[in-house]
């Protein structure tokens, strides 16, 4: 297993982006949390050094170069060279493509795949700065895979970070930097809190007409975090390419409250 070290988390103000900070916080990590809601990262930050660990928090807009470039530069100077980074920082709004608001579709663009490409290449400079490896994961969605109507932008996001995942490592193939994609099936999270709630219910409508979701079972963020952890731990010379997770069947004995299942992703932090 590769021993514990620095890692950066995009979107760890709550959900998966939370839960994966929290993860690698427990497995021995330092972690460096980034996040739009400046309030809610110290949150974090405050429940892993409760726990022995060591934690930085700092504000975050992966839309802005100059944000994620503030960002990397800080993380070096808090906790020490840089390891690891996840870009974990997304969002949705749900709605057909013909009554989306051009504005939300860029919002979407721009934060899951714009985003991600700003951090991978501030990662990537302090990887080649420091002469470390490094490892970079992108959190996509299995509506790659399977397209959830009224969510077309976010899919069509998800589905560009896996081709710059696929080209990225063609492009490292020399220097020993690893790139994973985690793409998750449906995850109880937040991701949907700030829905208005006619536009969730009529989603849960247009999914259950089109048979979408197949089973009621989902993900939990705390699996999801702990399983992020395991592809960045795996030893040097192996690299987890694509890693697909989704929840097995709901036995008699699961958990029968309601859930929020989303269709993956991360938080917009």
């Amino acid at each position: 297993m590769t021993d514990p070290g620095v890692v950066a988390v995009t979107g760890a103000s709550s959900g998966i982006g939370r839960a994966t900070a929290l993860a690698f916080g427990a497995a021995g990590w330092s972690v460096a949390c980034g996040a739009r809601r400046g309030d809610r990262v110290d949150e974090v930050v405050a429940d892993i050094t409760a726990t022995g660990g060591l934690a930085f928090g700092a504000g975050l807009d992966v839309t802005s170069a100059s944000s994620v470039t503030e960002f990397f530069d800080t993380v070096s100077g808090e906790l020490g060279q840089l390891d690891a980074v996840i870009c974990n920082a997304g969002i949705s709004v749900p709605g057909c493509l013909a009554d989306l608001d051009a504005g939300d579709v860029r919002r979407m663009i721009d934060t899951n795949l714009v985003g991600a490409v700003l951090c991978a290449q501030a990662a990537l400079r302090v990887f080649r700065h420091t002469e470390c490896p490094g490892h970079i994961v992108f959190i996509s969605s299995d509506a790659v895979q399977k397209p959830y109507p009224n969510m077309l932008p976010y899919g069509a996001s998800k589905a560009g970070l896996e081709y710059i995942a696929e080209g990225l490592r063609a492009e490292l193939v020399d220097t020993g930097t690893r790139v994973s994609t985690v793409r998750l099936g449906p995850t109880e999270t937040e991701f949907g809190d700030r829905w208005p709630g006619r536009a969730a219910a009529e989603l849960w409508r247009v999914w259950e007409r089109h048979a979408v979701l197949p089973t009621d079972a989902v993900l939990t963020v705390d699996d999801v975090g702990e399983a992020i952890v395991e592809v960045v731990s795996a030893p040097r010379g192996i690299e987890f390419r694509l890693v697909s997770i989704g929840p097995t069947a709901r036995g008699t004995d699961g958990d029968d409250g309601e859930s929020d299942p989303t269709p993956a992703g991360g938080t917009s932090g």
